[in-house]
């Protein structure tokens, strides 16, 4: 008896553990919303404890400081803040835009996922690593912005997975996607433009503010496009689940 009670106890546990196409898919989609969460908590963590570095120690903090606390801020220390908001701000854009993506999101794990999250990664750290130099930065964030573009095209890519077809759902995805795959491409534009003329010109002080102000203006629409995204996606889904009435 006690024999049997064993032998049953591991069939059980053998049954537990067996996998069917049911259960493959089960997995997959608990692998790709822990390590994608994982992946971009451990590259948002290190591009934002290394802002606070490069912030807190050098000469330009300083020089920042004393500006400001004569009311006169140098035309360096302005431009050197926009970059340092425009960094913190990309930050919280790519932390928001990958957990509202996991949220809504399963698929199976894939090369070009991994690859495009950690392009993103990459230089967003290089783009903080060379905040001083503004002609570098201004690279590395028109190729940040050209992996972000990769990345979202690849979550378009997976809404048939996950939505149902020819849905207000589905309709409403598409928008908010293609919409986000065009700001960051103009964002680009700018970042590349600004690189190119610092390069061959020397962007004057009123320039810069411009492209900062434009590259500011594009992240924000995409911040103001994700905040209340998944408030109306989930009326959408009550809609269609209601037969669209």
């Amino acid at each position: 008896m006690v024999k049997n009670l064993g032998t049953r106890r591991n069939n059980a546990e053998l049954e537990s553990f067996s996998l069917d196409a049911t259960e493959l898919d089960r997995r997959a989609s608990e692998t790709y919303a822990s390590f994608y969460l994982m992946l971009v908590g451990i590259i948002q963590g290190l591009a934002t404890g290394y802002l606070v570095l490069k912030g807190i120690d050098s000469e330009a903090l300083k020089s920042l400081t004393n500006g400001l606390a004569i009311g006169i801020p140098s035309p360096d220390d302005i431009s050197l803040s926009f970059r340092f908001l425009i960094s913190f701000t990309a930050i919280i854009i790519v932390t928001h835009e990958y957990t509202l993506a996991v949220t809504i999101f399963r698929r199976g794990p894939n090369y070009l996922d991994i690859f495009a999250t950690l392009s993103l990664g990459i230089t967003e750290v290089l783009s903080i690593h060379f905040v001083y130099q503004m002609e570098i930065w201004w690279l590395f964030n028109g190729v940040f912005l050209a992996s972000a573009i990769l990345a979202y095209f690849l979550t378009w890519q997976a809404r048939g997975l996950n939505l149902k077809p020819k849905t207000r759902a589905v309709r409403r995805n598409s928008r908010y996607l293609i919409s986000t795959q065009i700001l960051s491409f103009a964002a680009a534009i700018v970042c590349f433009n600004a690189f190119s003329q610092e390069i061959n010109f020397g962007l004057k002080f009123e320039d810069e503010l411009l492209h900062y102000a434009a590259y500011l203006f594009f992240g924000l629409m995409i911040m103001l496009g994700g905040a209340g995204y998944l408030g109306a996606l989930r009326r959408d889904l009550l809609y269609d689940a209601e037969g669209g009435t």
